[in-house]
């Protein structure tokens, strides 16, 4: 489990805060860190079970960013669910690599899932979605 809060840059609000669950280090990595340099918080686990743990300890997550497949097949629909039934109002954004998951409903059927992303994504454009996802967020819980 890693979380780092870092100062945001010079003009960027660093209030907004993203868990990004992702078992692949590397991409973890780049997408936590293009987030940390565009002012956002990021929390970071490499599962599921870690991402539960985030969330029980933290006061307030704006947005998860999941894989699907983690350490088991669908751990991230897994974790969506649970998030749904503990934080229905938190926005969770999909994404694999796995052309069934995108084609599938799986990842519909549970309300708080606002997208699904396909790997390999653009990180800019990832960077944007998550903005506009915890921005809507936090407008609606003021």
């Amino acid at each position: 489990m890693h979380a780092t809060n870092e100062i945001a840059p010079e003009g960027k609000s660093a209030s907004l805060t993203v868990l990004v669950a992702e078992d692949e280090v590397l991409l973890r990595m780049m997408i936590s860190d293009h987030l940390r340099e565009s002012g956002f918080n990021v929390l970071e686990a490499a599962n599921g079970d870690e991402a539960r743990k985030i969330m029980g300890a933290i006061e307030h997550v704006d947005v998860v960013l999941s894989d699907v497949h983690m350490s088991t097949p669908a751990e991230g629909l897994e974790l969506a669910r649970w998030l749904g039934q503990n934080h229905p109002s938190l926005p969770v954004i999909l994404t694999s690599g796995s052309a069934s998951i995108a084609a599938g409903a799986a990842w519909k059927a549970h309300a708080n899932i606002t997208d699904f992303v396909p790997k390999p994504y653009v990180i800019e454009t990832m960077e944007r979605l998550v903005r506009i996802r915890a921005e809507a967020r936090g407008a609606s819980s003021k």
